[in-house]
């Protein structure tokens, strides 16, 4: 028999919060975007791979940069484009939008 709490959990979407940091984070906890800069200037964001591989995903946010991505914080919520997809390891390929894993 399936438990209904079970079918929640998987359907439900994970919440990501984030935290603002100067230095890279010795620890990454699951959930969180790590935000790695000065106040004017926020160089990289990293968190862990949704898809349970355990990955530390590392996104540039540099601009004059080719692979670049953008974070809007809007009401506590992030949200970072363009999509993550990963080419190697895992394959995931995955939005954060408000706050919410949006897989593709």
């Amino acid at each position: 028999m399936i438990d209904l709490f079970s079918i929640w959990k998987l359907k439900r979407k994970p919440r990501y919060s984030y935290i603002s940091t100067v230095d890279l984070p010795e620890n990454i906890n699951e959930n969180v975007i790590y935000i790695v800069g000065e106040n004017h200037c926020k160089w990289l964001a990293m968190l862990i791979c949704p898809c349970g591989c355990g990955d530390v995903i590392q996104l540039n946010l540099l601009p004059e940069c080719d692979d670049q991505w953008t974070i809007k914080i809007k009401r506590k919520l992030i949200t970072i484009t363009p999509s993550i997809n990963r080419r190697l390891s895992c394959k995931a390929h995955f939005l954060i939008i408000k706050g919410h894993l949006e897989w593709f």
